[in-house]
């Protein structure tokens, strides 16, 4: 079954085959930035299962290596979809929540990662991950033992 996604004008619209697998808060500056807000609902699918329909998209890495390809929409600005090469077949695609038109599919949040940035308190009773490495590392074991079911 698919899944139908876009950025929030709708112009860049894309389908997901599987319903992600993970999915968790992002604290950092970059996705506050890029989200205009305190902080993004991240989603994880295999990049493989995600198919733009209409690729008006343009990527850019924000940060060194290794770094998420994130595509936001030509016509909005906004965040489509953000994928991450690793090792072959591995590929990853991080999906803002928001994008997926039935949120009903979506598996529940599992922590909160770079919290150090935070830009108010969240008042929930998940895992809230600071620094760097740490977050990077939280986000690698809620989504490996996942990724290797899907």
């Amino acid at each position: 079954m698919t899944h139908q996604c876009s950025c929030p004008c709708g112009k860049t619209a894309f389908t997901v085959e599987k319903p992600p697998f993970a999915r968790f808060y992002c604290h950092c500056e970059i996705c506050q930035k890029l989200y205009d807000k305190a902080y993004s609902d991240v989603t994880i699918v295999r990049s493989k299962h995600v198919h733009l329909e209409h690729p008006d998209v343009d990527f850019k890495k924000y940060r060194l290596p290794p770094a998420l390809d994130r595509g936001t929409c030509k016509a909005c600005g906004k965040p489509a979809a953000g994928f991450l090469k690793g090792i072959p077949g591995l590929g990853l695609a991080f999906i803002t929540a928001d994008n997926f038109h039935d949120a009903s599919i979506l598996p529940k949040p599992l922590g909160h990662v770079f919290y150090h940035r935070k830009q108010a308190e969240v008042n929930d009773a998940l895992p809230k991950v600071s620094g760097y490495f740490s977050s990077e590392i939280a986000v690698c074991k809620w989504a490996l033992p996942r990724l290797l079911k899907d």
